[in-house]
């Protein structure tokens, strides 16, 4: 290809390059961009929305509003998180 060419060539629009046919299928050329959303009972894990009346993420769900809603799973919860992200520490410092 000429460089005239090149410069008389229409360039591809953001949708056309990220939705660039790859045999019969578009696939998106990059990966999403939106947060998932993490469950705070078990740390370092995305909400798998477990709860059958989760339907949106830890927000709604139900067991969440419990663990919060009790004073002493709260405090249980918070030592399992403390626990949890210092063995995450021992282990990047080993």
């Amino acid at each position: 290809m000429r460089v005239t060419d090149q410069l008389l060539r229409p360039s591809m629009s953001n949708t056309e390059r990220m939705l660039r046919p790859m045999g019969d299928v578009v696939t998106p050329e990059r990966a999403s961009r939106r947060p998932s959303p993490r469950c705070p009972l078990r740390p370092g894990q995305p909400c798998t929305l477990c709860h059958p009346e989760a339907r949106k993420g830890p927000q709604d769900c139900p067991t969440v509003a419990l663990v919060m809603a009790d004073p002493d799973l709260r405090a249980e919860l918070a030592l399992f998180k403390a626990q949890h992200r210092n063995a995450a520490v021992d282990r990047e410092s080993a």
